[in-house]
């Protein structure tokens, strides 16, 4: 009895936990998410450091770029609702999907 117990209680906390995806086991601290159908945000951010953009559950980022303090941020959607990806003065066009900017190192 007491081993169903315990079975029942791994399989709520796994769902509990499931959402959340594989990204969030990616080093750093996420700093805006961006999903197709999305508006864009660009911020300027906080501090200097390296900062890495991944896409959906990849804990492996696509790339990882130096900013500083005050440096936009960020993604921008088109009208034909294509993503872009911004970082300082640079962009780049993504491929649909969900992505992530995480702050990685200082």
């Amino acid at each position: 009895m007491r081993f169903f117990a315990i079975l029942l209680l791994c399989g709520l906390l796994s769902l509990l936990f499931a959402p959340s995806g594989c990204a969030t086991l990616a080093k750093g601290e996420t700093l805006m998410r961006h999903e197709k159908g999305e508006q864009g945000l660009v911020l300027k951010v906080e501090k200097d450091g390296e900062y890495a953009l991944l896409m959906g559950n990849d804990i492996t980022p696509k790339f990882k770029v130096p900013l500083h303090k005050g440096d936009n941020i960020g993604f921008k959607t088109a009208a034909d609702g294509k993503v872009t990806a911004v970082w300082g003065s640079e962009e780049r066009p993504l491929d649909d999907g969900r992505y992530y900017w995480k702050f990685t190192a200082k």
